[in-house]
C-alpha cells in the first residue's frame, strides 16, 4: 500500500498546481476539503519513508 500512498500524495501535489486554487497567506500550500485542511507536503514526507523503506526490505539492503 506504500505505492498507492505515493501515487495519491503525487496527485494531491499536483492539484495545487491547478490554476485557481484558493491561497492562504499567498501560498498555495493547503487544500480545503470541508472543514479540514489538508497540507499534502506532510503526506508526501510519510509516503515517502514508507516507500523507500519497502524498497529497501525487499532488496535486501535492510531486515525487517
Amino acid at each position: 500500500w506504500s505505492r498507492q500512498l505515493l501515487w495519491l500524495t503525487w496527485a494531491l501535489l499536483a492539484v495545487l498546481l491547478v490554476p485557481g486554487m484558493p491561497r492562504q497567506h499567498g501560498a498555495a500550500r493547503w487544500i480545503d476539503v470541508g472543514p479540514v485542511h489538508i497540507q499534502p507536503a506532510e503526506i508526501a514526507k510519510l509516503a515517502i519513508i514508507l516507500f523507500v523503506t519497502r524498497y529497501a526490505i525487499r532488496k535486501g539492503i535492510i531486515k525487517a
